[in-house]
């Protein structure tokens, strides 16, 4: 049973300037943003109080704070380039208990993966720094969750120095796997990470995801994770539409599997 006081807030990191695919965050499927696209599919989650847009204080961003105003959504600005501390200091504004990390590259995201991450995280919270997917990536590319406690978090925040580690909200913790045990969540499935890329960096991956949301979108708004591998088993042409960028490449950590142990995951669909 999950505390009802406990304050459980989403973060979801966003903002315009992108190198790859520039203003991709608001580009729009059937007539809404992507970004507005994750909100609202986070907002079905049985656990978070709140999703909370984090972008930047770069003119070029003011785009977002005015989307999120318009649309009655959270926001918060801070640095461009210490991603740490603007991640710890919208945590703070918003009196976070528990913070779960999401990029706005994931709009897809399944918000009933989110509540089980949660759950888990609540379940081994007395042992365990962080509950995440991505030691090793099994779950599709797009499907990222991290959930840690808001001490945990304002411990990076204090000792993370290199810059490298500022650029990153979570790189410092998976470096010092010593100093923050990690519980990694894997796909009971086996390896979709290298064959099921959702996440979005080039215009092909925007055709892939406009594909699916347009498939499902009408049916559950906040479909799943299940539905999609159940529509691509159904036409496999979807996965082909960005197969030619490789999986989790603008995601890259010093950090090998080793760093999570056998007996630190739990498989889950």
């Amino acid at each position: 049973m999950i505390d009802e006081d406990l304050n459980i807030i989403g973060i979801v990191q966003a903002r315009m300037g992108s190198t790859r695919l520039p203003n991709k965050v608001l580009m729009q499927v059937k007539g809404k943003p992507l970004l507005q696209h994750m909100v609202e599919r986070l907002a079905t989650s049985k656990y978070l109080s709140k999703t909370v847009i984090a972008t930047t204080t770069e003119p070029g961003d003011d785009v977002i704070e005015f989307f999120a105003t318009q649309n009655g959504y959270p926001v918060f600005r801070g640095s461009e380039s210490d991603v740490l501390d603007r991640f710890y200091q919208t945590a703070t504004y918003y009196k976070s208990d528990i913070i779960v990390r999401f990029c706005s590259d994931c709009p897809l995201i399944d918000p009933s993966l989110v509540d089980k991450i949660i759950e888990i995280f609540l379940q081994h919270q007395e042992r365990i720094a962080l509950v995440g997917n991505k030691m090793p990536f099994t779950f599709p590319d797009g499907y990222d969750v991290e959930v840690c406690s808001i001490r945990t978090l304002e411990r990076i925040w204090k000792e993370a120095n290199q810059k490298t580690d500022r650029e990153h909200v979570f790189t410092y913790l998976y470096r010092n796997p010593e100093l923050f045990p990690i519980l990694n969540v894997e796909y009971e499935g086996g390896d979709l990470f290298h064959t099921h890329r959702f996440t979005l960096d080039y215009e092909e991956d925007f055709d892939c995801i406009r594909k699916v949301i347009e498939n499902l979108c009408d049916h559950n708004p906040a479909f799943g994770l299940s539905e999609v591998i159940k529509l691509a088993k159904a036409d496999p042409s979807i996965l082909e539409i960005n197969s030619m960028h490789l999986p989790g490449e603008a995601v890259r950590f010093a950090i090998d599997a080793g760093h999570s142990p056998k007996d630190n995951r739990i498989k889950i669909k």
